[in-house]
C-alpha cells in the first residue's frame, strides 16, 4: 500500500539500547591506560559518532593525550571485542518490534542509517533475529561520507526511489536531525538515546519519549 514511502531509523540509541556493550568493549581497549572507567552516565554523551570518536572523547575527558597511531590501535582493539560481545548485553527499546511490525504491514520501505560500521550492524541485527526488517541499511563506512552529513540518507532514499516528502528519519542525536534537515526530509527525534544536546533544542519536527509515541507519530502525520 505504501510502497513509496520509508522510514529510516538510526540503530544505536535508537532501535537498540547498545551502550552496556560499547562502553565494556571501550573500557576493554582503554583498562591499561585510564583508571576510572567509562559509565553508562558518561558513556550516552559519546556514543554514535562512531569507535574512534568514543575513544577519543574517553581520552580527552581525562585530559589524556595519545598519538594518532595508538589511538588507532585502541579502535582496532575496541572493535575487535566489541564484534566478539555485540549482543551480550544490548536490548531492543520497548515497542520497538511493534513499530516495525506495522510499518511492515503497511508494506513501508524499512532503512538504517547509521554511523556503525555495516557488517557489525548486520552481526548485531541478525543476533537479534531483526535484519529481515530492514530493505536497506547505510553503515558509518558505507559510503565516502556518514552522518551528519547527508549522503547517506540521500543514497537510501534515491536507491528506492523515494520523494523527500515521503521519507522519514527517526533518531536520538544531532548526527541525525542534522543529517535528516541537510537532506530535506522530516525527523523524529527521540529522547531516550545517547544525545549530548537535549532533543528539544535540536528542534526536530516531532519529539518522541518512546517507541509509542514513535508509531503514533507515523500514523497520524505519515500514513
Amino acid at each position: 500500500m505504501y510502497k513509496e514511502k520509508m522510514v529510516i531509523f538510526d540503530l544505536d540509541g535508537t532501535l537498540v539500547d547498545t551502550a552496556p556493550d560499547l562502553i565494556n568493549s571501550a573500557n576493554f581497549a582503554l583498562k591499561n591506560i585510564i583508571n576510572n572507567p567509562i559509565n553508562i552516565e558518561e558513556s550516552r554523551k559519546i556514543i554514535g559518532k562512531g569507535g574512534k570518536y568514543l575513544i577519543e572523547k574517553s581520552l580527552f575527558s581525562r585530559n589524556i593525550k595519545l598519538p594518532d597511531d595508538k589511538i588507532s590501535q585502541l579502535t582496532l582493539i575496541f572493535l575487535e571485542y566489541y564484534k566478539k560481545n555485540i549482543y551480550k548485553d544490548s536490548r531492543p527499546f520497548s515497542n520497538m518490534i511493534e513499530t516495525l511490525n506495522m510499518l511492515k504491514e503497511f508494506n513501508i520501505n524499512i532503512a538504517i542509517c547509521t554511523n556503525k560500521p555495516e557488517k557489525l550492524t548486520k552481526i548485531l541485527l541478525s543476533k537479534m533475529g531483526l535484519l529481515d526488517y530492514f530493505n536497506n541499511i547505510v553503515g558509518g563506512d558505507s559510503l565516502p561520507k556518514m552522518k551528519p552529513d547527508p549522503l547517506p540518507l540521500l543514497t537510501l532514499i534515491k536507491e528506492k526511489n523515494i520523494k523527500k516528502s515521503n521519507a522519514i528519519m527517526v533518531g536520538d542525536s544531532e548526527n541525525d536531525i542534522i543529517a535528516a534537515k541537510l537532506a530535506g526530509i522530516k525527523v523524529i527525534g527521540v529522547t531516550f538515546g545517547y544525545s549530548e544536546t537535549g532533543i528539544e533544542q535540536l528542534y526536530p519536527d516531532y519529539i518522541a519519549n518512546n517507541f509509542t509515541d514513535v508509531k503514533e507519530i507515523i500514523k497520524r502525520n505519515f500514513l
